[in-house]
């Protein structure tokens, strides 16, 4: 059994079993390393772009404007004729949330006798309790 390898970038004979020196070792790490951060797409139209952007700078423009519009209280309404954009004022939308409790019994159900002393829940009230009405 030989104990001389050929070196895998150089190919000179050496006694490692893979490379002849570390500047061998590195060169090869190196090119199966990327030195770049891997390719991403855009949200929009699907170009490469780097992984840390969400939009190429076209569509960044066009996204920033849209929000822009959204935020300022602009509607696009789309008709046979054409599409055109009104401005109009923010509607707030109301609700009304209403809380249900269960009803609750006289009796205790687990059958111990309760820290009230007479062992009953008489201090309840028979049917369910509603909660506040909450207006958002």
């Amino acid at each position: 059994m030989s104990t001389e390898h050929p070196c895998e970038v150089c190919g000179a004979t050496t006694r490692n079993p893979k490379f002849c020196s570390d500047a061998c070792a590195a060169r090869q790490n190196n090119r199966s390393t990327s030195k770049r951060r891997p390719e991403g797409t855009c949200g929009e139209c699907g170009a490469a772009i780097l992984k840390r952007k969400r939009y190429c700078e076209a569509c960044a423009a066009a996204v920033a404007e849209r929000e822009r519009k959204v935020k300022e209280g602009f509607v696009t309404i789309r008709t046979s004729a054409g599409a055109m954009e009104v401005k109009a004022p923010p509607v707030w939308v109301h609700k009304e949330v209403v809380f249900k409790a269960p009803a609750i019994t006289t009796t205790p159900s687990h059958g111990f006798t309760c820290r009230g002393g007479s062992g009953s829940h008489a201090k309840f009230p028979q049917a369910g309790r509603r909660g506040a009405v909450t207006t958002l």
